[in-house]
């Protein structure tokens, strides 16, 4: 690729960069496509290109189901969260099963714990379900994450409510009622 920039042919460039961006799904060679581009002022507006290309995906399944690339919902989130469309982001999220680190990050840069809330209980709860002592303290991990953004009375009032929703529905999990509620006693 270098040697095309190199050369003065930086459309091929970027094409080659595009072509790699799709086999690999990786947010660094979005990254270089995207200043490639945008170093360049070409006129494909490679952002729109890849999240198109991205969404069009969403809902079909892998061609090769027995290799590892990346689902196209993450890699959209990820693309999402690089360029701060939280909004984008958070749609997205709405009704598609994301991988929990980019759920975690998305909660984190949302910075309202109204909208932030609803991502981490979905991430507590999924810890838990995973029925092992550990998966419970990152659980309670995340919620402390949480309580620490809290601002409001009114923020406070809904977590304790979803603290409530919690004990009602996971208690079975004794170590888990036990440490949540040492951490966040009734």
């Amino acid at each position: 690729m270098q040697l095309l920039v190199h050369r003065g042919e930086v459309e091929s460039a970027a094409e080659l960069q595009w072509e790699i961006y799709r086999n690999t799904q990786q947010l660094d060679d979005y990254r270089r496509l995207v200043e490639l581009a945008t170093e360049h002022g070409l006129p494909t507006d490679y952002r729109q290109r890849a999240c198109d290309w991205l969404i069009a995906r969403l809902d079909k399944a892998p061609e090769t189901p027995f290799t590892f690339s990346p689902s196209a919902v993450n890699s959209l989130l990820e693309i999402y969260l690089f360029e701060h469309r939280l909004a984008d982001a958070l749609a997205l999220c709405a009704d598609r099963p994301v991988d929990p680190g980019l759920l975690r990050k998305l909660a984190r840069a949302l910075g309202n714990p109204d909208d932030s809330l609803p991502l981490y209980m979905r991430l507590v709860r999924s810890e838990v379900r995973n029925t092992d002592n550990r998966s419970y303290r990152q659980g309670i991990a995340l919620l402390q994450e949480l309580h620490g953004t809290l601002e409001t009375a009114a923020q406070r009032q809904v977590f304790a409510q979803s603290l409530i929703q919690l004990r009602t529905e996971f208690k079975a999990k004794r170590n888990f009622i036990k440490w949540l509620n040492e951490a966040f006693a009734q």
